[in-house]
Order: C-alpha cells, then sequence, then structure tokens
C-alpha cells in the first residue's frame, strides 16, 4: 500500500514527493493496517514511526480515525486492477452504533447503492435466510454496492474467495466464486464493490479465527468519530439534561439501570451519543452561533420529550411543582423576617 501511494504521488508531482507527505502516507497506511488494535497501533506502531522520524506528536501530525479511514477505503479505486484494498471490518463497543455507520457512509456517497444485509438469531431460519443472501450479494457485488453485514457470520466461509480477494481477470473484468453448499457459482465484482462486516470487538476476536480476521481491513470505531465540535457540545448538553432528569425522579427503591429504562424508551449507554450525531449540523450546513444554540435547546427539549414515557413526565412534572411550592415557601418565609 505504501509504495502504490507513492508512486501514485510521484506521477502526480512529476517524480518529487516533499518529506510532510512522504510521512502523511506512511502514517495514513500503518493506520489502515491496524486501525483494528487501536491500543497496539497507539504504543507500538506511532513509537516505532516516530523512531524512524516519519511521526512527531509535537508537530500536529493528524491521525485519522476510524470513520475517516474506512471512507478512505471505499474512495479507493483499484486503478489498473492492481487489488490492494480490502474489504473493511468495522468494529465497536456496540452494534447499536450500525445506523449511524449507515448514514455516514450515505453522506460521503450518495450516488452509491448501500445494501444492509442483517442476519436472523434463529437456527430454524438460517439455512435459507444464507441462501438468500448469498444470492443477493451475487447480484450486488457485480455493481458499485456497498454491501454491509451484520450478524452474518454463517456467510463467511462461502464468500472465503471473494473475501481473500481470490480473483481471475476474464476480457478485462474481476470474477470469483461464491460457495452454495457443495457447489460454486462464478461471480463478476465490481471494482468499486465493498463488503463491510460490523461486528462488536469483543464478539470478533472472540468467535473468529485469525484466518478470518486477516481477510478485511479492521477498523474500531466509537461515537467520537461523528461527533463535530458541535456534537460534542450537543453531548455535554444532553448528559446535564440527563442527570438533572435522573436526580429529579432519583428513588432508593430501583437501581440505576432500571430507573433509566423506565423513564426513556428504548433507553442504552449509546443513546446520549446518537443524540448528539443526529442533532449535530451537517458538514454543508452554515449557521449563526445564536441560531445553533436556540435550534438545539429546542431540538434537545424535543428529542427529551419524544423518547421519556409518561409516568416519567408526569414525575418531573410534580416533582417541579414540588420544588417550586417550596421555594415560593421559603420566600415568604424570609420576607416575613
Amino acid at each position: 500500500m505504501i509504495g502504490f501511494n507513492l508512486k501514485n504521488e510521484k506521477d502526480k508531482n512529476e517524480g518529487k514527493v516533499s518529506k510532510q507527505k512522504i510521512s502523511e502516507i506512511i502514517l495514513n497506511s500503518f493506520s489502515r493496517n491496524f486501525g483494528g488494535i487501536p491500543e497496539f497501533f497507539k504504543e507500538t506502531i506511532l513509537p516505532l514511526l516516530e523512531e524512524n522520524g516519519y511521526y512527531n506528536e509535537n508537530e500536529n501530525q493528524q491521525i485519522k480515525n476510524g470513520m475517516e479511514l474506512v471512507i478512505d477505503n471505499l474512495k479507493s479505486t483499484n486503478e489498473d486492477n492492481k487489488l490492494l484494498t480490502r474489504h473493511i471490518m468495522i468494529l465497536c463497543e456496540n452494534i447499536v452504533i450500525l445506523p449511524i455507520i449507515i448514514e455516514k457512509i450515505k453522506d460521503k456517497f450518495p450516488k452509491q447503492k448501500i445494501k444492509l444485509l442483517y442476519g436472523t438469531s434463529f437456527n430454524e431460519d438460517k439455512k435459507i435466510q444464507t441462501y438468500q443472501d448469498l444470492k443477493n450479494i451475487a447480484n450486488l457485488i457485480s455493481e458499485p454496492n456497498i454491501i454491509i453485514l451484520c450478524n452474518q457470520e454463517q456467510l463467511f466461509e462461502p464468500l472465503y474467495d471473494v473475501l481473500n480477494q481470490k480473483y481471475t481477470f476474464i476480457a478485462g473484468k474481476l470474477f470469483s466464486h461464491i460457495s452454495f453448499g457443495a457447489s460454486t457459482t462464478r461471480v463478476n465484482i465490481h471494482p468499486l464493490s465493498r463488503i463491510i462486516v460490523i461486528m462488536e470487538k469483543e464478539r470478533a476476536y472472540q468467535n473468529l479465527s485469525i484466518a478470518v480476521l486477516n481477510r478485511f481491513e479492521k477498523q474500531f470505531i466509537t461515537s467520537n468519530d461523528f461527533l463535530n465540535s458541535t456534537g460534542i457540545e450537543l453531548r455535554k448538553q444532553l448528559r446535564k439534561n440527563f442527570k438533572n432528569i435522573e436526580n429529579i425522579t432519583k428513588t432508593k427503591t430501583i437501581t440505576k439501570t432500571i430507573r433509566e429504562q423506565e423513564l426513556f424508551k428504548g433507553y442504552s449507554e449509546n443513546l446520549i451519543d446518537s443524540l448528539s450525531f443526529k442533532l449535530q449540523p451537517k458538514e454543508n450546513q452554515n449557521q449563526n452561533q445564536n441560531q445553533n444554540q436556540n435550534q438545539n435547546e429546542y431540538l434537545i427539549n424535543k428529542y427529551w420529550f419524544q423518547i421519556s414515557k409518561t409516568e416519567s413526565i408526569l414525575q418531573i412534572h410534580n416533582s417541579l411543582i414540588e420544588k417550586n411550592e417550596k421555594e415560593n415557601k421559603n420566600e415568604k418565609n424570609k420576607s416575613k423576617i
């Protein structure tokens, strides 16, 4: 990957490549290859690059986050049939981040078809669904489509040749094979098509072999990869609002987790991150600061109201009335003194 990118850069600039550009190419190439193991990258790869003069923490060199590296992969065109771009495995802490990943990819590639194939958890249905999903993939991969697989580990073996990029070239086109039971079918592979597997990190490292993991370009993605500066501020405000609601409704009879689930529909640990992403302005939106702040406050209140259960709203309402009555009583007592 490093050699290929350096050659492209030389071709663009009449054989000249600055040291800064070389460092950028090397840093991004290592990030693409070791993004799925962030601890190893930080503790081993970065010191190695720094030792050889390709990274300097004090020079504010940009280390792309997992989502940016996924986008870089999807932008690669595999020119001249030099297949350097692998299919992708996105590792995350919790699969609830899936809709955000899909939305981010749609924003960056609005003209490409994105198809999600989500596996069933019922053993009785797996055989039929596996066959249907393989047929879908065979059709989708012949066009410049992005195929997202979730909860689909049973597809890794039938897709062995495709995921390992065991391709043949016939009349300028790419072909591979997909297994259907004991038989195999030849399929046309479009150079811009890509398979993205999304899995929880712990599940992937516990259940998949090294050989399977190595088929993919792996990236570890967290909610921070989706939030811009406005989104980060929104998250702070949402957490503050959530804490206020939590304090108002706090009781000694139920645990924190049960209380949160009773207060908010669909509660999970990633709820606030997801809301922050949905509320933050898109990259091409330009609003002045006051408009942003007013709009954000309105949307935050609107979303809290939408996901709050009736019982919790009544609890908050009654608590606020009691609080106001207490404050009024204190004010009256002060005025008497």
